[in-house]
């Protein structure tokens, strides 16, 4: 199902599945700074900031409801991004010239 939108990128599943192999396996908690890392910590913050600023805004017991889903996808997000080892592929900077 993904393999003809990687084709049409100019790339394929075995590429990727190299890319894979090639990489870095590491925690995110070691790599903060890793673009990869560091913008889930940023979309973690919004969602963050958009559960408890709206919750007011919502009835009993939905205000809880979310309180409770927000938490339990935090729980997730922590185990995900910052504790399971995944890879990181080398970061290909292009530089052009003046």
């Amino acid at each position: 199902m993904l393999a003809p939108h990687l084709q049409a990128l100019g790339m394929s599943i075995t590429h990727l599945d190299e890319q894979s192999a090639t990489a870095d396996r590491a925690r995110g908690i070691s790599r903060l700074g890793h673009p990869r890392v560091f913008g889930t910590l940023i979309r973690a913050a919004g969602a963050s900031s958009f559960v408890w600023g709206g919750k007011d805004a919502l009835g009993n017991p939905w205000s809880t409801i979310a309180v409770l889903a927000w938490a339990a996808a935090m729980t997730a997000y922590l185990v995900w991004a910052l504790a399971m080892p995944r890879p990181f592929p080398p970061l290909q900077v292009a530089v052009e010239p003046a």
